[in-house]
């Protein structure tokens, strides 16, 4: 089967769609032989098959690659042309994560991973570069001091829908340069609060709509200093002495249906009295390119 191949949103964006990829094969825009030095964005779509050193040869200026829907065999230094990349995206994608898969590409700041089991720590080995890393529907049956081992410069952390047997106290300790930590609509089976606890210069964190099974003590987070924005589950504001938080700033509450916002009345009037503002985010169902979607700001 041929591809599909069509511009994007500007003269540096491609498609790639509908391809079954073959071991040594290069991946050819508009089946134009040669050399694209002008394609900066490249989407690939319901792609399948075997990625390797060539698959990207004739792309050398490649800064975002997106793969959504695809079904990725093999990928043995499947990255090795790619040496501007600074985004990569998986999208309900199928896609083997491998010691080696990133040795390549140590200038990506930004990586998106969707469906991965267990994702060996030495995968992250190589991204000393990356700055902002989310996880959706993976599974981790614990979750470290190796896990995020090498991200030195790692500053966001996103886990949502995922699947978390435990979070180690030592989880985080290697991420010194963390300021963001969003986890969201995940199932925890247990959590130890004090990893967070260590974390000096997070400002943002973000814990709610979790299942989560152990007891969690929120008041843990207090020692967090610069702690600027949270979003919590409504009801866990009520638990807080917001004197204990030197400085916040912003307050999120999370709500699922559109028009359906939480009765927090009592609550505003609190922050407003300690000049902390409130922000109502909507977190439900929103349709976007034909498939469901859970959005959250």
């Amino acid at each position: 089967m041929e591809p599909s191949t069509f511009c994007g949103a500007c003269d540096t964006h491609v498609w790639y769609e509908n391809h079954e990829l073959k071991a040594g094969e290069q991946i050819k825009l508009f089946g134009i032989d040669g050399e694209d030095t002008r394609t900066l964005w490249l989407d690939m779509r319901n792609c399948s098959g075997t990625l390797d050193s060539a698959s990207f040869s004739l792309l050398p200026n490649i800064e975002y690659l997106s793969m959504t829907k695809c079904n990725i065999e093999s990928c043995s230094e499947a990255f090795s042309a790619l040496e501007k990349l600074t985004s990569l995206d998986f999208n309900k994608t199928s896609f083997p994560l491998e010691a080696e898969t990133f040795k390549d590409n140590k200038g990506i700041t930004n990586l998106y991973l969707n469906g991965v089991e267990n994702p060996k720590s030495s995968c992250f080995q190589h991204l000393d570069k990356l700055e902002t890393l989310t996880f959706e529907s993976c599974t981790f049956d614990i979750i470290n001091s190796d896990t995020f081992a090498g991200l030195i410069s790692l500053k966001n952390l996103t886990l949502e829908h995922c699947k978390i047997g435990s979070i180690d106290v030592d989880a985080l300790c290697n991420l010194n340069c963390l300021e963001g930590i969003n986890i969201r609509d995940s199932e925890i089976s247990e959590v130890n609060l004090d990893t967070f606890a260590k974390l000096e210069n997070i400002k943002f964190l973000s814990l709610h709509h979790n299942n989560i099974q152990s007891d969690v003590n929120y008041n843990v987070f207090e020692q967090l200093k610069a702690l600027d924005t949270i979003h919590f589950d409504t009801s866990i504001y009520n638990t807080l002495n917001f004197d204990n938080f030197p400085s916040l700033h912003n307050v999120r509450i999370g709500y699922k249906d559109d028009g359906d916002e939480p009765d927090v009345e009592q609550l505003i009037a609190k922050l407003n009295a300690k000049d902390i503002k409130t922000e109502y985010i909507f977190c439900g169902t929103v349709d976007c390119d034909s498939d469901d979607m859970e959005q959250c700001c």
